[in-house]
């Protein structure tokens, strides 16, 4: 084995789409595209990354899961976009595009130098700061409820910080309340019921990220060792 293949062995073990996500469980009739609108069959790939889109039909429901423990529920007939998903040692930076329908969002934030999670809908941007929140939107207006952490609302040049229990409702303008309307009440229930499912998830998300990272030292000595065998030996003819 040449030098040159030891070090492409050691490179393709390294997280080169740390970023990605993964429909972890789905119900119905679910469309995803990639980044350049080519259709990805949902059955046979799991698999999103940046610039892919994901949509359900009626009756239908999808989950999807980031490798920092991140979870979004898709409620029926929605459509979201991965716009960024970099997850870095430093750095934890999601931006999405959600188009229409009702999602739920479980932010699992990290202790990063740099944070930004960002959801824009076709009538504002929400920059959070929180963990738990919920998304209603339309072409012509979105409804927003936080239950954990804080966010701001933005539309237009102006802003509008949301605390727990606040709701938000931008059409031409926002309009903050501070209670949570019967819709968004039942979402936060909803919310409530699934809190200890998304810990267990991010639970083995953790446990699995620990169990890789301990087969991919042993690995990494082992090409090491094997590197340092190849180190000053020429390559042999056709090699």
């Amino acid at each position: 084995m040449g030098k040159f293949l030891v070090l492409a062995l050691l490179f393709s073990l390294s997280p080169l789409h740390s970023q990605d996500a993964v429909i972890n469980k789905s119900k119905g009739k679910i469309y995803a595209a990639d980044a350049d609108g080519k259709a990805i069959d949902v059955k046979k790939v799991k698999t999103l990354r940046e610039g892919c889109t994901v949509k359900t039909g009626p009756r239908s429901e999808c989950e999807v899961l980031f490798k920092d423990g991140s979870l979004i529920f898709l409620s029926e007939n929605t459509g979201l976009k991965i716009e960024k998903a970099k997850l870095t040692e430093e750095e934890q930076d999601y931006g999405f595009n959600f188009f229409k329908g009702k999602v739920l969002f479980f932010v699992n934030k990290a202790k990063r130098k740099f944070h930004s999670y960002k959801v824009r809908t076709p009538t504002a941007v929400c920059a959070v700061r929180g963990t738990d929140f919920s998304i209603i939107a339309s072409s012509e207006s979105s409804r927003i409820g936080l239950f954990e952490g804080a966010m701001n609302v933005e539309k237009d040049g102006e802003s509008r910080e949301l605390q727990p229990g606040h709701e938000a409702v931008v059409a031409r303008e926002i309009a903050v309340a501070d209670r949570l309307s019967s819709i968004m009440n039942k979402e936060k229930k909803r919310a409530d019921k699934l809190r200890k499912y998304v810990e267990g998830v991010r639970a083995k998300v953790e446990k699995r990220a620990e169990f890789i990272e301990k087969k991919l030292d042993k690995t990494r000595e082992k090409l090491d060792g094997l590197y340092e065998k190849q180190k000053g030996k020429p390559d042999k003819p056709g090699n």
